[in-house]
């Protein structure tokens, strides 16, 4: 797919799996489990692998994405994404800049960024990156060092930036529908759905709120 193809596919249920919040359950089990249950997005997000580790599971988690027809997408690591055919990367505030991101990236790759205030968010779009993710919206557990951002965020952005608006940070069965008419075109799902008991049946359910 070309890169703008790929943009247009990021919509729904977007869903972060993170090695260490997948309840010890194997990595690639989890990723089956996620993409064959029609989350849309499924972003790898690893920091206890080695680049040579990582690439890896890259392949084989990009195999598992593309016979589901779920968007990959890699959290960091633009260097593994590059010598791979995984769909985008996300960074973070203090990871590389979009700008540097982009000489290493494949052109058909996207890029998407973290942010929390309107002043980020005319930023990051300014930039040029292909996505723009906001939070966090709720309290998290999966990650400690969050800037709390708000729905009425959201709902300034939309009408301020070109670029698909992905709604991150806390989100699970209970507020999901507060979020989903924010206007935010992607739902980003992290420990609700890895930490569950049940995560198919999870994801069926905020797939009603999301599709």
């Amino acid at each position: 797919m070309s890169k703008s193809e790929i943009i247009k596919k990021l919509r729904g249920l977007y869903v972060i799996v993170d090695p260490e919040h997948i309840l010890g359950r194997p990595l690639y089990e989890m990723c089956e489990l996620i993409a064959s249950s029609g989350a849309n997005i499924l972003q790898l997000r690893s920091k206890i692998h080695d680049d040579g580790e990582l690439l890896t599971h890259v392949k084989i988690i990009n195999s598992i994405c593309k016979k589901n027809n779920t968007l990959f997408i890699i959290n960091d690591n633009c260097a593994v994404a590059s010598l791979s055919d995984v769909d985008g990367v996300h960074v973070g505030r203090t990871d590389l800049s979009i700008k540097d991101a982009k000489i290493i990236l494949k052109k058909s790759q996207m890029i998407g960024n973290s942010n929390s205030s309107i002043e980020e968010i005319h930023r990051s779009s300014e930039s040029d990156t292909d996505y723009i993710a906001i939070g966090s919206i709720f309290t998290t557990k999966t990650k400690t060092n969050t800037i709390p951002s708000s729905i009425d965020i959201i709902k300034k952005a939309k009408n301020l930036v070109p670029q698909p608006i992905v709604a991150i940070g806390g989100i699970n069965l209970t507020n999901i529908k507060q979020i989903t008419k924010s206007g935010a075109d992607a739902f980003c799902v992290a420990s609700a759905i890895t930490k569950s008991k049940n995560p198919e049946k999870i994801i069926y359910e905020m797939k009603q709120f999301t599709d």
